[in-house]
């Protein structure tokens, strides 16, 4: 994903490979992305209709970063970006 030009720096808003995404540009602790594939192996959903995520934890020791950056968003309530997968490959932009 292409992110946004900030400054001098590309901010990058996620990575189809990883779920949960912080900037490293960033301050603070909360996660800026999550992106949810149609392969995914967890039960992710995104109520479009009331904006609520509904998204698992990254596999594996539940205090690693990425899962401590989701906790963050929830507790301070920071706004999300939320990617939808609609099939392998394809991306609800390429849909239209």
């Amino acid at each position: 994903m292409r992110g946004f030009q900030f400054g001098s720096e590309r901010v990058s808003l996620g990575s189809f490979q990883k779920g949960i995404h912080r900037a490293r540009q960033q301050r603070g602790p909360a996660a800026l992305s999550v992106f949810t594939s149609p392969k995914s192996p967890y039960d992710d959903q995104l109520d479009e209709e009331s904006g609520a995520i509904v998204y698992a934890y990254r596999e594996g020791d539940l205090s690693q970063a990425d899962n401590r950056a989701l906790d963050a968003a929830f507790e301070l309530r920071a706004p999300l970006i939320a990617f939808k997968g609609i099939e392998p490959s394809r991306s609800r932009w390429d849909a239209a």
